[in-house]
């Protein structure tokens, strides 16, 4: 199995709505419902994932805590060795590559809320967080 490192990637995020539809069939379903980066219907509401894969455009709270269950952007000459629905090692998790640059850890690390406010993703905690070294050596260390 490929393992990817903290060299291998550009940045990592969280999905959004469209990214998983696109790539819904090959995800795994998760153990929580998960955030996704897709603003809600409401100005204090993101999309989720529930546990079922159904997608929730409409969002829920987000003060409240869900999975985080962060995709990685590789690096061109590494997503260049790999193909959709390959199986990667990530630090201490396996990932799926969804299509070209892209791939998503098949289990989320912790939970988090997604922000105390509103659901805009480039001032949101959870990104934030997620770029975090706290939160990378959750999963790299």
């Amino acid at each position: 199995m490929t393992e990817i490192t903290r060299d291998d990637f550009e940045s990592v995020t969280l999905l959004t709505i469209d990214e998983y539809e696109n790539s819904k069939a090959l995800i795994s379903h998760s153990k929580s419902w998960w955030w996704l980066r897709s603003p809600g219907a409401y100005n204090n509401a993101a999309a989720y994932v529930f546990i079922d894969g159904d997608v929730y455009p409409d969002g829920f709270l987000v003060n409240k805590a869900a999975g985080v269950r962060p995709a990685f952007k590789l690096e061109f000459m590494k997503a260049s060795e790999l193909n959709p629905g390959d199986k990667v090692q990530v630090g201490k998790y396996t990932a799926t590559v969804l299509y070209d640059d892209m791939l998503l850890l098949d289990s989320f690390v912790t939970k988090h809320v997604f922000d105390e406010e509103s659901n805009v993703w480039r001032k949101s905690a959870i990104k934030k967080y997620i770029e975090s070294e706290e939160f990378l050596s959750l999963i790299f260390d």
